[in-house]
């Protein structure tokens, strides 16, 4: 590691480590970095918006195969089909997506039923990293 007084150079240490001056942060999540003039962004790679489209449409139909409830089923139903009616959109709000999506993922939360053997986490797994979000099923 470098050691700087001058706090116009940066010191780059160990894994994770960088500080002085200015400090800028690229494509990390969550909140890394305490003190002024700390600049932090994620880049998402551009996404293909009809493959997105796709995928949401086959998790679709994979909870209308599953065995949740009915009830259930029309909640994710719904949330997925905005979400691929806004996948579909000239110009995409990815927000409204990543909303819509997540909420489906809260309901299947909230049904605890076995649903491993409908392929359906592998599809959530899927597009929960096409979106850049982070996916944890229990």
């Amino acid at each position: 590691m470098v050691n700087e007084n001058d706090s116009c150079k940066n010191i780059n240490g160990g894994t994770g480590i960088t500080a002085g001056g200015d400090v800028s942060v690229s494509n990390k999540d969550g909140l890394i970095a305490i003190g002024s003039n700390i600049t932090q962004s994620q880049t998402i790679p551009s996404l293909d918006f009809e493959k997105l489209g796709d995928d949401l449409l086959a998790f679709k139909e994979a909870i209308s195969r599953s065995d949740i409830s009915t009830e259930d089923k029309q909640i994710i139903e719904g949330d997925i089909s905005a979400a691929i009616k806004e996948a579909k959109r000239e110009e995409p709000m990815l927000s409204k997506i990543v909303d819509r999506f997540e909420s489906a993922i809260e309901v299947i939360e909230e049904t605890k039923r076995k649903i491993e053997d409908t392929g359906i986490l592998n599809l959530a797994a899927k597009i929960a990293t096409t979106l850049g979000i982070n996916l944890i099923l229990s």
